[in-house]
């Protein structure tokens, strides 16, 4: 075994035949899959991720829906698990460099090549977001460029790590602020789509200048570490805690994402969480059946939301009742509240 990894071990049913690269999260190896007989990537992640039941939550989600996408210009996943108590995602072992390992030894391309690369990566980002995957941290490090310039885009948001200025604490970002969306200086909107997309042209930047595509004022890029939380929930809602209800997650924010309004009806559980100053999102589970609906930018009014999803369908939270009225405005349910707390 080399020092200081694990090359030369045995993981599961994977030989590790080299180190491909190291984050804040865990390691990257060449690994040679005994079952299947075929070389793969295999991400590692740290032990202590796996004892977080949050993080273990949103691993498999995320994986699962990674899983899925065959856009060709996005790696395939080919199974994701627990060994030994260790978090692992097996992938197909691509050969080629990262565009920022690519723009040190060549230097600038020129517009030709970045309209390339862009093109490849805007293709990979517009099928995760068709699937709901957000891959909130496009950058240079997480494009995989080919001998033949077959461009992949890596990293689908598994597991962030605080590395890199990439924070998941309260109060911080999702992302890496270099390449953030310039209409969202505080981390916590990153998560938005859009936000991928815009991200693309200061990427753009980087193989026509090669340099990072600005310099980030000190207030920003130093790590907003706080664990001050924010304003206290008026009311209870049995349980639930200050982000949402702890069973089924699908009725719970992201561990980054406070909730700004809880609820209890006779059929639901409902609770909106705060991704950033004016920025929500809304998440409904039936408890009949556990079916889940998930609605970006729902709107305040006064102590209550109204979130609008597909067709037009609002779903208008109050204290006293959540209200589902369709695109032609006919009442589809009042479903009165039994308990809710609100921010």
């Amino acid at each position: 075994m080399v020092a200081g990894t694990r090359v030369g071990s045995q993981f599961g049913q994977y030989h590790l035949r080299a180190l491909l690269g190291r984050g804040g999260m865990g390691e990257v190896y060449e690994a040679y899959d005994t079952t299947k007989d075929r070389t793969v990537a295999l991400e590692i992640l740290d032990v202590d991720l796996a004892k977080d039941p949050t993080f273990q939550q949103r691993f498999r989600r995320e994986s699962h829906a990674a899983a899925r996408l065959q856009e060709p210009h996005v790696i395939p996943i080919h199974d994701w698990g627990e060994i030994d108590g260790v978090l692992s995602i097996d992938m197909r072992l691509v050969v080629g460099q990262d565009l920022r390992s690519l723009l040190r030894t060549r230097g600038p391309m020129g517009p030709a090549y970045a309209v390339a690369i862009v093109d490849q990566i805007a293709a990979a980002l517009d099928a995760a977001h068709t699937d709901g995957l957000i891959h909130r941290d496009v950058k240079p490090e997480n494009i995989l460029v080919t001998a033949g310039e077959f461009a992949y885009l890596v990293d689908f948001g598994i597991a962030h790590s605080s590395s890199d200025l990439r924070l998941t604490t309260l109060g911080s970002a999702v992302g890496s602020y270099a390449y953030m969306a310039r209409n969202t200086p505080d981390a916590s909107t990153v998560a938005a789509a859009t936000s991928s997309q815009v991200r693309i042209p200061a990427t753009a930047d980087v193989p026509v200048a090669s340099a990072a595509p600005a310099t980030v004022p000190p207030a920003v890029t130093t790590p907003r570490t706080t664990t001050t939380p924010p304003p206290p929930i008026v009311g209870e809602v049995s349980g639930a805690d200050r982000q949402g209800f702890l069973a089924p997650s699908d009725a719970r924010c992201n561990y980054t994402n406070p909730a700004v309004f809880i609820g209890r009806t006779t059929k639901s559980l409902v609770v909106v969480c705060e991704t950033g100053v004016g920025r929500y999102y809304y998440q409904g589970v039936r408890i009949s059946d556990g079916a889940a609906i998930s609605v970006d930018d729902p709107i305040s009014s006064g102590t209550g939301f109204v979130a609008t999803g597909d067709g037009g369908t609002q779903y208008r939270l109050t204290p006293s009742a959540l209200t589902i009225v369709t695109g032609d405005g006919r009442i589809l349910a009042t479903e009165p509240m039994v308990e809710s707390a609100h921010r």
